[in-house]
C-alpha cells in the first residue's frame, strides 16, 4: 500500500454576503478567497498543488496574494482562467504526528470587473492535490451581486380583504404610517379602511418600503372575530384562511377529505391570516377546521378546483 497524504479541505470567501445567495452590493470592489488544507493522511506530504477555476466576472489580471502558510513555489493564471498554485517540498506532516503543522492555507484577492450585470452570481471552488493522490474538491462558495435600488415591493389585493406582497426574509405592515402589531408576514387580513404600506427584507438583504395602497371599501361585512373567512372558495393553488379572535399559534388548521381523513395540518399563526399551499391536493370537496386544545373553534366547507 502506498503511504501518502490524503486530505479534506475547504474554501472561504470574504465578504460572505447575505443569506443563502451570499448577496453583496453590485459595486463591491473585490472578493478575498481563502483555501485551507490539512494533511490527514498517514505520511508526510511532499508537494501540495491547488487549482482554482476563476469566474469570468473577476479581473484575472489583477490577482493579489494576501498571505500563505508556506513558501509558494509557483502561482500563475492560465489563459483559460485557471489559478495554479504549487507548494513544492512543503513537507507537510500528517495530522496525527503534528496537528498544527499539518495545516496550510493561501489567501488571495480578486478584483471585480466593472459593469457586471445584476443580479450576477460568482461561484468559486478549488481542487487540492496531495502528492500523487486524486484531487480533493472543495465546497463551492457563492456570491450574488445585487442592486438594492432596483428592489421595490408592491402591494396587491388578490382576494377580498387580504393584502399580499413579495415573499422575503422579513415583513412589517403599516396602516396610515403606523406599524401594525404582529403584521409580519407576506399577507395581511384587513378590517379597517386606510392607507397600507409594507416594509420588506428581500432574500438578497435589500430593505425597502412599498408605495401606499389605499383601501376604500371592505368586502367582508361581518367582523372577523365572529368566525372564519376563507378565500378564495373554490380555491386553486393557494388558500387564505382569516381566523377570528382567540386563535393562536397553539392551534392547528386542518383539511379533511370527504371521507374524514386528515390530508393537511398546519400550525396556526397569531396574525389571524395564514396562507395554505395546495401542494398537490386533488380536486374535490374538503372540510377545513381550526382546532385548538382539542376543541374545534371554526369549520368551513371548501372546494378545490
Amino acid at each position: 500500500m502506498l503511504a501518502c497524504a490524503y486530505d479534506p479541505n475547504d474554501k472561504q470567501v470574504e465578504p460572505v454576503g447575505y443569506g443563502v445567495h451570499g448577496a453583496i452590493p453590485h459595486d463591491t470592489e473585490h472578493l478575498d478567497y481563502t483555501i485551507r488544507f490539512q494533511n490527514t493522511g498517514t505520511a508526510t506530504a511532499y508537494h501540495v498543488l491547488i487549482t482554482d477555476t476563476l469566474s469570468d466576472l473577476l479581473d484575472h489580471s489583477r490577482i493579489e496574494v494576501l498571505g500563505a502558510s508556506h513558501q509558494i513555489s509557483l502561482a500563475r493564471i492560465t489563459n483559460e482562467g485557471l489559478l495554479d498554485v504549487r507548494f513544492y517540498n512543503i513537507l507537510l506532516p500528517d495530522s496525527t504526528t503534528d496537528f498544527a503543522g499539518s495545516q496550510g492555507f493561501i489567501t488571495f484577492r480578486m478584483p471585480m470587473l466593472a459593469g457586471a450585470p445584476v443580479p450576477a452570481v460568482v461561484t468559486n471552488a478549488a481542487d487540492i492535490f496531495f502528492d500523487y493522490n486524486p484531487p480533493i474538491h472543495t465546497n463551492t462558495v457563492l456570491n450574488t451581486l445585487v442592486d438594492c435600488a432596483l428592489f421595490g415591493p408592491v402591494v396587491s389585493q388578490p382576494w377580498g380583504d387580504v393584502l399580499e406582497t413579495a415573499p422575503g426574509d422579513g415583513h412589517q405592515w403599516y396602516l396610515n404610517g403606523q406599524p401594525i402589531p404582529g403584521a409580519t408576514s407576506s399577507s395581511l387580513a384587513i378590517d379597517q379602511l386606510g392607507s397600507y404600506t409594507v416594509e420588506v427584507l428581500s432574500p438578497y438583504g435589500c430593505l425597502a418600503t412599498s408605495e401606499a395602497f389605499d383601501v376604500i371599501t371592505l368586502s367582508n361585512s361581518s367582523p372577523l372575530g365572529e368566525g372564519i373567512l376563507v378565500v378564495p372558495n373554490p380555491f386553486g393553488d393557494v388558500l387564505y384562511v382569516v381566523a377570528g379572535a382567540g386563535v393562536t399559534s397553539a392551534g392547528f388548521i386542518e383539511l379533511h377529505d370527504i371521507h374524514g381523513r386528515l390530508v393537511l395540518a398546519e400550525r396556526a399563526t397569531d396574525s389571524r391570516i395564514q396562507r395554505i399551499d395546495r401542494n398537490g391536493l386533488p380536486s374535490g370537496v374538503y372540510l377545513l377546521r381550526i382546532v385548538q386544545d382539542g376543541t374545534v373553534l371554526h369549520s368551513a366547507r371548501l372546494v378545490a378546483e
